[in-house]
């Protein structure tokens, strides 16, 4: 059995006043979404990257570029850097 629906029952389910540029501006903020996701999964992966070489390095090889085994997980810190690179 089927009921027949009246259009202004129908009208909300079905927009008919979508313009074109609202499209548009859902695709591009869309797609520039994917693009930041893209650069810190990127980013990520370069960090783990570098993350994984330090804890390669002897303590020795470590010594030599200035930080400990215990400071390598706070080589991403912007102040740990900043702190690193005062000391020369």
């Amino acid at each position: 059995m089927t009921a027949p629906f009246p259009k202004h029952q129908l009208a909300p389910a079905f927009p008919t006043n979508i313009s074109p540029r609202a499209t548009i501006e859902r695709r591009h903020h869309r797609a520039g979404l994917g693009d930041r996701l893209g650069r810190a999964i990127t980013a990520l992966r370069g960090r783990q990257a570098v993350f994984n070489e330090l804890h390669s390095l002897s303590d020795r090889e470590l010594a030599d570029i200035g930080i400990t085994r215990g400071d390598i997980h706070r080589v991403f810190d912007p102040a740990f850097a900043a702190e690193h690179r005062a000391r020369g």
